[in-house]
Parts: structure tokens; C-alpha cells; sequence
């Protein structure tokens, strides 16, 4: 999935992307979803996580290989994706996204 930036619909303090040329609009959390290869804790990778640019926000208790972590801002958390992707172990990097709400 790429999210691509629209600075024609942007405001100052909560930039829009759009969602793989859709026309889907979304905000960015500033948390990411990051998932180790099964038998590795995000907690023992603290100190690649801080170099990358990014602390532990939560260990969710039913995925022990996985982790939403957060960068000191919005902008930093996307920018800095592919050092997270780098870090071994990382099997799968995920933006967390806000979008409207629809009706089915």
C-alpha cells in the first residue's frame, strides 16, 4: 500500500495522503505496526528501534513478536519507515492510518 501525499488538501498541523491513487483520504496516526519474525520480542531490539528514530508505544499481549512504536512526530514516523524495515528481524512495517468512516 502506498500513501501519497496531498499538499492540496493538507493542513498545517495533519497532512492528507491519499491511499494507492484511490481517492481515499487518511491522516497519519504517527504509530506504526512493526512485526519481528516469530521468536524475536520487540523488546530485545529497543536499541535499533531508538536508532531508527522510534521508542516502544505498546506490546500488544496477543502478538508477542509485534510492537506499535512512535517517532518524535507525525512527519518522522513515515519518513523513517525503511530504517525500520532495515532492522533484522522486521518481517512486516505498517503505518497506522485514520480514515472517514463509511457505510457499507
Amino acid at each position: 500500500m502506498t500513501y501519497n501525499l496531498r499538499s492540496d488538501l493538507g493542513e498545517e498541523e495533519r497532512p492528507v495522503y491519499e491511499i494507492d491513487g484511490s481517492g481515499m483520504l487518511a491522516y497519519a496516526s504517527g504509530s506504526v505496526w512493526v512485526r519481528f519474525r516469530e521468536g524475536l520480542s520487540p523488546a530485545q531490539h529497543v536499541a535499533q528501534l531508538a536508532a531508527a528514530g522510534y521508542r516502544i508505544e505498546r506490546l500488544p499481549g496477543y502478538a508477542p513478536n509485534a510492537a506499535f512504536v512512535r517517532a518524535d512526530n507525525v512527519a518522522t514516523a513515515l519518513e523513517n519507515l525503511g530504517a525500520l524495515s532495515a532492522i533484522d528481524g522486521v518481517e512486516a512495517v505498517e503505518p497506522q492510518m485514520l480514515m472517514e468512516r463509511s457505510l457499507r
